[in-house]
């Protein structure tokens, strides 16, 4: 199975081939301070999201990558951290799951805060 980065790696370059312009957070790589070891920090964007893609029409997406088995959290942690509707930014959550060859990204959009839509899958 394929997790973390290798997922956001996957729907950024799948965004990038449709024309947006893409920023992927990251999280840093655990260091030693002190003879100790200090856990990764979290660099979500607004706490939520790990990829934000812009087309040259100005719309724009924050999304959220994930796996099928996680999306209801995800959602739910969208929805908490970003309690309103940012105007003309889709606010998406990207779960991928194997099918076919390379497997698919299924995607839900927000329609309103609580309110969740799945739009056609992506093929990566």
């Amino acid at each position: 199975m394929v997790k973390g980065s290798a997922l956001e790696v996957r729907a950024a370059e799948h965004l990038r081939n449709n024309g947006a312009l893409v920023h992927r957070t990251h999280n840093s790589p655990p260091h030693n301070i002190g003879g100790r070891w200090v856990s990764p920090h979290d660099n979500d964007l607004f706490g939520a999201f790990d990829l934000l893609a812009i087309w040259p029409d100005h719309l724009g997406r924050l999304i959220q990558v994930t796996t099928l088995s996680n999306v209801a959290a995800r959602r739910k942690k969208v929805d908490e951290k970003i309690p309103f509707d940012p105007g003309n930014i889709f606010v998406e959550v990207w779960a991928w799951t194997r099918k076919g060859r390379k497997g698919c990204f299924r995607v839900w959009r927000r329609m309103q805060v609580g309110t969740w839509t799945e739009l056609e899958s992506a093929n990566t």
